[in-house]
């Protein structure tokens, strides 16, 4: 497929899931994914998490109070929405810069999607709790299955972890180097947790584990290493990381600035890179540095306003920020060495985005 070497933007506008991809012939209009119905095309302002597989055909979902995917069939075509039926009422969105939405490829290539519900709906203006619910595609399509063997059920299939989440409250997930994935999310005191597939357990994933700490929002990718590497926007609003090392994690490290939102990609050499909107809403970066103290940049500013951002690779590898910038419209910069600092200026690519949802596919490795 070429568009597997492309980026693609998901947004919505008006309550619809569009995107747009770059071809031969440059930068195409907004494509709507279909229009809003009543049994089961999401609208609203849920979240979108994209992700290609191995083919280069990009699976996109959507929570909005239940679970929705489409996928893609050729360049330009892509299958209707589908809802997970038996799937119990997922948690509303409430905010615009958090994850409730991970999805992660296995080491036998099934994608896999974790997300977060509510255990009852008494809970709903109190407290949020973790029913994960795991969802994996295979030859004969998606499958629903139990994420830890634990005290409290819900249908049989979906299950109550004990761990309280705040409302907002971020999940991740990504595949460690030895083909186990790992899933992490924030507790309602703001403490990180993750538990890990373990074959030697009954349920086939660890006990949650706590990563200490306070965070709002995480992300996770594996870095140059192969390993995982975890970020996190603390009580004052910088970033802070930690690290797989030869002995287990390695304690959090503060890389500092006031953050407002973040994202995170590894370059095509292996390298990660965090791209984040700072208090003033320019765009700011880092990257890894073997060179420089503690092993990354100082903070450089790429300039801009925004209020969200995603980031994809284009066709040779080279990393690619979308922005919505004040008159929310879409906008660009990429990674360009002939530029002096590396990057190009701003351009705009297409018209407003109106809604609060705006990604990519999910750029977990460095390009092979």
């Amino acid at each position: 497929m070429e568009s597997a070497n492309q980026p693609f933007v998901f947004a919505r506008l008006a309550g619809v899931t569009h995107y747009i991809t770059r071809t031969s012939t440059g930068w195409t209009d907004w494509t709507s994914l279909g229009a809003v119905s009543a049994t089961g095309t999401p609208s609203g302002r849920g979240f979108l998490t994209a992700i290609r597989n191995t083919d280069g055909q990009i699976q996109l979902f959507s929570v909005l109070y239940d679970l929705f995917h489409v996928g893609q069939l050729t360049d330009s075509e892509w299958s209707e929405w589908s809802r997970f039926d038996n799937a119990p009422t997922l948690a509303p969105t409430v905010t615009e810069e958090c994850h409730q939405l991970a999805v992660a490829q296995n080491v036998a290539g099934a994608l896999e999607v974790f997300t977060l519900s509510l255990r009852d709906k008494l809970f709903f203006a109190q407290a949020w709790y973790m029913n994960t619910l795991r969802v994996l595609s295979s030859p004969t399509g998606w499958q629903l299955e139990s994420f830890v063997d634990a005290p409290d059920t819900l249908d049989g299939q979906f299950f109550y972890f004990g761990v309280a989440m705040s409302e907002g409250s971020s999940l991740a997930a990504a595949r460690n180097d030895d083909g186990h994935l790992e899933v992490f999310a924030i507790s309602s005191g703001h403490e990180l947790f993750h538990t890990w597939q373990d074959a030697s357990s009954g349920s086939g994933w660890s006990a949650w584990s706590s990563m200490g700490g306070w965070s709002d929002q995480i992300a996770v990718s594996q870095n140059r290493s192969g390993r995982l590497e975890v970020f996190a926007r603390g009580s004052d609003q910088a970033l802070y990381h930690r690290w797989q090392g030869d002995d287990g994690w390695a304690d959090w490290a503060r890389l500092g600035n006031t953050i407002k939102t973040f994202v995170v990609a590894p370059n095509a050499n292996g390298p990660l890179e965090v791209f984040a909107i700072t208090a003033d809403n320019s765009l700011s970066h880092m990257w890894q540095d073997p060179s420089a103290n503690g092993g990354w940049s100082p903070w450089a500013s790429l300039g801009g306003w925004s209020d969200m951002l995603a980031v994809d690779r284009n066709a040779d590898g080279r990393l690619e920020v979308f922005a919505r910038g004040s008159d929310e419209a879409l906008y660009h910069i990429w990674q360009d060495p002939s530029m002096e600092f590396g990057w190009s200026g701003w351009a705009q690519v297409a018209g407003p985005i109106d809604d609060g949802a705006l990604t990519c596919p999910v750029v977990f490795q460095a390009k092979s």
